[in-house]
């Protein structure tokens, strides 16, 4: 796939555009993840593009766009008089051709962080179980529209407000010693009863699971 080009026509583009890995000079570096040095692309068998000719681009030299030892695209710099590309044209190039691998390749992991959100949220707003998260510090910190409905109050109440006034003190004690427990990465036999408090008053009996949640090898938070 073409991503961007300057300096070509959109015929040449058009045609560069269906080079397939394996063809032509960008297709074998794709395949090969070696650099490559055209010195007169007008005469040289490898060419698959005969628009390239037309174009008059004489001298080229394509370089790998790699990423954690993988090769993820090709960069190629041409130009219409013949040139004799040194060692440190091609070290300079293959250091810009690692920079745009990485960078792609983190565009490319970002992308599917976000959608891997997206999906977690979707699963977590719409699971007919009651969940919520509490940080470190007993504030809750998001909670499901299940969770809304079991615990009878609104989420823009629930967000913020400390687990304490959801458990009467004998349930709390139970809670804060599985979450001691998970914390310091012990066995829980899960699920486990507690009592919860309704909005109003109402006291329920729950069946309940405890997770940690890990960012950056840090513990930040519960879910329930």
């Amino acid at each position: 796939e073409l991503v961007a080009y300057t300096g070509i026509s959109e015929e040449c583009a058009r045609d560069v555009a269906a080079v397939r890995v394996g063809e032509g000079f960008n297709g074998r570096v794709a395949l090969s993840g070696e650099s490559m040095i055209v010195e007169n692309t007008l005469e040289d068998p490898r060419l698959s593009v005969p628009r390239v000719r037309q174009e008059g681009l004489r001298s080229q030299l394509i370089v790998p766009l790699r990423s954690k030892d993988l090769t993820i695209g090709t960069l190629c710099v041409a130009v219409r008089s013949s040139r004799r590309f040194s060692p440190e044209d091609v070290e300079l190039l293959t250091a810009l051709g690692s920079q745009v691998g990485i960078a792609i390749e983190n565009a490319r992991l970002y992308q599917e962080a976000l959608a891997s959100q997206e999906k977690y949220r979707d699963l977590f707003e719409n699971a007919t179980i009651a969940i919520f998260v509490h940080d470190l510090n007993g504030v809750i910190a998001a909670a499901n529209k299940a969770c809304v409905n079991l615990t009878g109050y609104p989420l823009s109440e629930l967000i913020g407000m400390e687990v304490g006034r959801l458990f009467p003190p004998s349930a709390l004690s139970t809670l804060a010693e599985v979450e001691q427990r998970v914390l310091h990465g012990e066995v829980v036999n899960t699920p486990y009863e507690v009592q919860m408090l309704r909005n109003g008053g109402a006291e329920l009996v729950l069946s309940m699971t405890t997770r940690l949640i890990v960012e950056n090898r840090e513990p930040r938070s519960f879910q329930h």
